[in-house]
């Protein structure tokens, strides 16, 4: 996953290399325009009707092109949170207009900077809310029933103890995973994809590198993990910035060593990178 916040400019040319926003701005900074809400009638009823036709997918090529244009969304998956559903759906009227060659209402290229202003501003409050929500969340986590919170401030609850081996940071290790925003939405699962992950426990974020060596082989467990110990200030992907973050991890193999024979197959859930 790719840190930082793509541009408004780059988002219009629907770029996936753009990675930080322009420069800063301050929600005095909207030119006058609330998009959150979308008070025009005529919008709406455009909005509304802007989701294209669902069409049988009667081919082979019919999957693959739905499945092309569902990875370009993946492209501004950052945004979501940042937009509201009706937004959305203005937004895709432009995509729409554009790749359907139908006709633009404006030239895109005139609005990059409110549009970029508007994102910012927004980023910006959602990276203070996220902090700030983290903090309260975390402190709740550790309440809970057998919770520990340890000296580096993350949480580890024991979900299912192991009954094998607890890896070294050098290790490589086979796991299953879900992880989720502290609001419940996934950003990343090996359980979701069918597929559980093997990695090398000292080239991941910290919070996974000192969370798996606390486990045993064949053990399941949910880690609480601060900011400061996954993506910190810059976020990746769809993990915004100053984002607290929750997985569920059950360690299956030390490659290299015997997986425990009572561990259970997995039916959850892949692993976080340092970048």
């Amino acid at each position: 996953m790719i840190a930082g916040a793509p541009t408004a400019t780059m988002l219009l040319m629907l770029s996936p290399a753009a990675r930080a926003f322009v420069r800063p701005v301050g929600p005095a900074a909207l030119c006058g325009v609330r998009w959150s809400k979308v008070n025009s009638a005529s919008h709406q009823t455009r909005a509304k009707s802007s989701a294209p036709t669902k069409m049988a997918l009667e081919s082979e090529e019919d999957k693959c092109m739905y499945a092309f244009g569902a990875a370009l969304a993946t492209q501004t998956d950052q945004f979501r949170k940042l937009l509201t559903v009706e937004e959305r759906k203005i937004g895709l009227m432009g995509f729409s207009d554009h790749w359907l060659e139908s006709g633009m209402q404006l030239d895109h290229s005139q609005y990059a900077e409110k549009v970029n202003n508007i994102l910012q501003a927004r980023n910006e409050a959602l990276e203070k809310s996220m902090a700030e929500k983290g903090v309260g969340f975390l402190a709740d986590a550790a309440k809970e029933e057998g919770a520990v919170q340890t000296a580096s401030g993350m949480v580890v609850q024991t979900v299912v103890e192991g009954t094998g081996a607890s890896p070294l940071p050098t290790d490589t290790v086979k796991v299953h995973y879900h992880g989720t925003l502290i609001d419940g939405s996934v950003f990343d699962s090996s359980v979701m994809r069918g597929s559980p992950i093997s990695f090398p426990l000292n080239g991941v974020i910290k919070g996974w590198t000192e969370g798996v060596q606390l486990m045993k082989v064949g053990g399941k467990s949910k880690l609480t993990i601060p900011p400061e110990l996954a993506y910190g200030e810059k976020g990746t992907g769809p993990i915004p910035a100053n984002a607290t973050l929750v997985f569920e991890v059950e360690l299956l193999e030390i490659e290299g060593g015997a997986p425990t024979p009572q561990a259970a197959p997995s039916t959850e859930a892949a692993a976080p990178s340092q970048e």
